[in-house]
């Protein structure tokens, strides 16, 4: 007599119950990834912010040692020369850098052959780089922020946080089509690796201005001074690929692009750049004036302001949140807007009374100010 096992058959999952599972796992991946990705980016901003205070403490570290004087081998004029921005491409964070960072060595004889071979020209426009020439200060990019004997030593950035950007695509300027001879000066970046704008008052501006192109032009060709110069941003502002996130600055009709990016008119840069580096506890017209055109700052955020193009990697990004509400995309970034939601209508805090707000919230760009 055969003995029958009695034990129950094992079987599989059938592939309808795999099915299931696999929907369940990529329902929960899909759930739990932006979470991530936010939390990443939280902790990013906090990196970034990190980052740029050291170089605000390098900067103030400068200015105690040189009774006051802001770091920079050029003047904010010089940045601001409509040369910089067509053709060279030289930002203010470069120039400020070269004083905090070193790598700028002395040479008689000018460039040639030698050890010339390592030392490279510099600056905003060919006047910068012949007066470089007649000096003989040229750069040394390999020791642009390392240790070495007569590094001013005042900052040293972490080398992952301190990348030269390809050029002409990340950033624009300096490189093919003007000298191989011209520095490629690395560039302090943020943790999304794009690198840092930074904007310096001209001191040599009004301290409290009068109308908006004393604020912010586009650059500094005329008469009179203005405190800030898009030009001395330009070689980020016109970047078609800059940093890391390869991300287009410039005004087109096909994505969302910078609000303060090449291509825009040169008003609504002065406006933008108005809204941006504006302060908002000092405007310049009363209150209650009704077109928001008319209210400009008459005081700047700080003397030098550092801004990260966060997240997105674009500066003051045309579909972001603060840009869709002011409608900034045909308008400019309007200083007005940080004391009326619409129109005329004064924006009102909790109590009830009149109140302001800052129009940068909405974007995810990150803004440290140094200095009064």
């Amino acid at each position: 007599m055969v003995k029958r096992n009695s034990a129950k058959l094992s079987r599989g999952f059938s592939l309808v119950e795999l099915l299931v599972v696999i929907v369940i796992i990529v329902i929960v991946i899909s759930l739990l990834l932006p979470a991530i990705g936010k939390a990443r980016d939280i902790a990013k901003a906090a990196t970034t912010r990190s980052r740029i205070k050291e170089f605000g403490n390098a900067v103030d570290g400068f200015r105690l040692d040189n009774n006051g004087f802001r770091p920079g081998v050029f003047t904010e004029q010089q940045m601001g020369s409509s040369e910089n921005a067509d053709v060279y491409g030289f930002t203010a964070q470069e120039n400020i850098m070269l004083d905090l960072a070193g790598g700028i060595t002395f040479r008689s004889g000018g460039l040639g052959g030698g050890q010339g071979s390592t030392l490279k020209n510099f600056g905003p426009t060919q006047d910068a780089h012949n007066e470089n020439s007649q000096q003989g200060r040229f750069v040394r990019e390999d020791l642009i922020g390392t240790d070495y004997e007569g590094n001013p030593g005042y900052f040293q950035p972490d080398p992952k946080f301190f990348i030269a950007q390809a050029r002409p695509t990340g950033q624009f300027g300096a490189g093919a089509g003007i000298s191989n001879g011209v520095a490629d000066i690395p560039d302090f970046v943020d943790a999304w690796g794009n690198p840092l704008a930074v904007w310096v008052e001209d001191g040599f501006a009004p301290p409290v201005v009068d109308d908006r192109e004393q604020f912010a032009r586009e650059d500094s060709n005329g008469d009179d001074a203005a405190l800030f110069y898009w030009a001395s941003n330009a070689g980020y502002l016109k970047a078609t690929e800059m940093g890391r996130s390869g991300r287009n600055q410039n005004r087109n009709t096909d994505d969302a692009y910078s609000l303060i990016g090449g291509g825009n008119s040169s008003s609504d840069l002065e406006v933008s750049i108005s809204g941006l580096l504006g302060n908002a506890a000092s405007p310049l017209q009363d209150l209650d004036a009704s077109n928001l055109d008319e209210l400009i700052p008459a005081t700047s955020r700080g003397e030098i302001v550092v801004q990260s193009a966060g997240t997105n990697g674009l500066f003051l990004g045309t579909k972001e949140r603060a840009s869709r509400t002011y409608d900034a995309e045909t308008n400019g970034l309007r200083y007005g807007w940080t004391y009326y939601t619409s129109g005329s209508t004064r924006r009102i805090d909790g109590s009830g009374a009149t109140g302001s707000a800052d129009v940068i919230d909405g974007f995810d760009d990150i803004i440290l100010t140094f200095g009064n």
